[in-house]
């Protein structure tokens, strides 16, 4: 988790960086995909595919890591905007993860929406990595977080399941219609 290995400052440093290439990831998914999805309508369908199998294959990471122990060592780097950009817009499975969500929306000629929905998803990405960044840089919450990670994979491995399997209804409703 890069947002645990710096003091706050550069706690927040990275979640600046992280919030840019999700800025930008967002802005990128979303445009492209719109007009991906005018062109070839069953691409929205092999892609809604293609995310939740994409969250199934996280879920099975979170359980598969299980044995692995968890552990945050400080970092000092003074670059940690730059290294929150970089980890984020060099992830590939970003695209992914977007192409999930926004493939089952529609923004025909609704500018508007397109706007409101890339400023929410920035602000709620901002305000969740900054939260996060400072809860993170307690101590007793780390400690807390490592005994108890474990406990927090399953959980998180159990809502990707569940969405993922929302997904695939969604799908299957959509092709009995």
């Amino acid at each position: 988790m890069l947002v645990c290995s710096y003091a706050l400052k550069q706690d927040l440093k990275a979640v600046f960086g992280i919030n840019f290439a999700i800025l930008l990831w967002i802005i990128l998914s979303l445009t492209g995909l719109n007009l991906l999805f005018k062109f070839f309508p069953l691409l929205q369908i092999f892609l809604s595919f293609l995310g939740a199998c994409y969250l199934l294959y996280l879920a099975s990471l979170l359980l598969k890591n299980l044995k692995n122990e968890q552990e945050f060592k400080e970092n000092k780097n003074s670059k940690a905007f730059l290294s929150g950009f970089l980890t984020n817009i060099s992830n590939p499975k970003s695209v992914l993860y977007f192409g999930s969500i926004f493939s089952s929306f529609s923004f025909d000629d609704n500018v508007f929406s397109l706007f409101l929905l890339v400023l929410i998803l920035s602000l709620e990405s901002f305000i969740y990595f900054a939260f996060i960044a400072f809860v993170f840089s307690k101590s007793r919450v780390k400690n807390f977080y490592i005994k108890h990670s474990k406990k927090l994979d399953i959980l998180c491995a159990t809502f990707f399941t569940f969405f993922a399997f929302c997904i695939f209804a969604e799908l299957i409703n959509k092709e009995f219609q």
